[in-house]
């Protein structure tokens, strides 16, 4: 008797288990749309496959379409300031929704939104919106799209879907994002501050004059362009980072990882170390005073330095600095690497202790003070006391130094 009672319960339990395939469960044909009745509310949080559009203006609203078998499968209800909208839990049953001639559609009105929450596979795009402080989360795989203003907005990047700001105009963006998802950026005018660890690209190409705080830890790309006030900028991942129409007071650049970074436009003041592999190339960037700082492996390529120079070679990377317009130069080279200098200078100050040569002959310098005590050579133009009648050229002359003085 209890082996047929437990074989009983058994069927009975299987019983419940009721799976309704996408063949199964298909679009009627008929378009439905149903308007829902619901509270005030100040956040939207979507799971599910369906796409949500909201009206960030009049009074709250909701409205689902789509086929008249299908609608009831999508449930809209108020928690506390919480519109959530989700798919109907059936007891036991698991119902995949299948082809559909009226894909399924929330429409939803509301001002004043501090909230939205994406963790589906559906899309979410918000038009007309206007507010203070706005928090993002995208968590699914469906992407997330924002137009209009915001003073601050807070984003939070966890899934794979892609997040279009490129229509919103914000005085503050503050962005996390570890996903694979990519992520475009409108207009920033005061500060924008990215941490990125995931595999997804970055784009902001509108900033006016804000302050960009910039983490890259990830395999994701990140360009940017537009006037800023500064520029902070750590890389170590192995995403690239390009920088251009770059019009900035400041920038500083760490480059810790296998990562390249390219820089152009035109930067009063630039701080730059490397301590990875990936290379700095700011060969298309107008510097007044830069300073940098080379310990690994990756190269270097400056240009059009216009005001003071300052170089640290200790690793054995390169480090190539044409296009330098009368510039005051200190050079300090220690490693493996070579250092090559190209243009005018008004003084050149080097210390060789290491391996690595100075290739100075592109450089005419009016003074020149050169201290080699490694084992690498420098070949450096300087300036002969002229009688001011011949060219610069012509009143030059090349001279080599190793650590045992002028060879020539």
């Amino acid at each position: 008797m209890i082996k047929y009672l437990g074989c009983l319960l058994l069927l009975t339990l299987t019983a419940c288990e009721v799976h309704v395939s996408d063949d199964d469960v298909k679009g009627s044909g008929k378009l439905a749309v149903e308007k829902r009745e619901v509270g005030a509310f100040k956040a939207i949080e979507m799971s599910g496959s369906f796409d949500v559009v909201v009206t960030g203006e009049g009074q709250p609203s909701v409205e689902v379409s789509g086929d008249d078998n299908l609608i009831s499968q999508v449930v809209t209800t108020v928690n506390g300031d919480t519109l959530v909208i989700s798919r109907k839990s059936h007891s036991g049953i698991h119902v995949n929704v299948g082809v559909s001639d009226y894909p399924l559609t929330v429409k939803i009105s509301a001002a004043n939104l501090e909230r939205l929450k994406n963790t589906g596979s559906g899309d979410m795009r918000v038009e007309k919106y206007h507010g203070d402080k706005l928090e993002l989360v995208n968590e699914g795989s469906g992407d997330t799209r924002i137009e209009g203003r915001v003073g601050e907005l807070a984003v939070k990047s966890n899934g794979s879907g892609d997040i279009d700001l490129g229509q919103l105009t914000a005085m503050k963006i503050s962005a996390k994002m570890v996903a694979s998802g990519d992520t475009v950026m409108g207009p920033v005018s005061q500060e924008l501050n990215i941490d990125s660890s995931g595999s997804g690209d970055v784009t902001a190409r509108a900033i006016q004059m804000a302050q960009v705080n910039v983490v890259m830890k990830g395999a994701g790309d990140f360009s940017m362009g537009g006037q800023l006030k500064g520029l902070n900028l750590v890389m170590s991942g192995s995403g690239d980072i390009d920088i251009g129409d770059l019009q900035a007071d400041t920038a500083n650049v760490v480059l810790n990882g296998p990562g390249n970074l390219t820089l152009a436009g035109k930067v009063g003041e630039m701080h730059a170390e490397l301590n990875g592999s990936g290379d700095l190339d700011t060969s298309r960037l107008e510097v007044a005073r830069a300073v940098v700082k080379d310990v690994g492996p990756g190269d270097v390529n400056l240009s059009g330095v216009s005001e003071a120079l300052e170089l640290e070679a200790l690793g054995s990377g390169d480090i190539d600095a044409s296009g330098l317009q009368q510039a005051q130069i200190k050079l300090t080279m220690e490693g493996s690497g070579g250092v090559s200098l190209k243009g005018s200078a008004k003084l050149l100050v080097a210390k060789l202790s290491g391996s690595g040569d100075l290739d100075a002959v592109s450089l005419l310098a009016d003074r020149a003070q050169v201290n080699v005590r490694g084992s690498g050579v420098a070949q450096v133009k300087v300036r002969k006391v002229s009688d001011g009648k011949g060219s610069r050229d012509e009143d030059a002359r090349v001279v080599k130094i190793d650590r045992h003085g002028v060879v020539q």
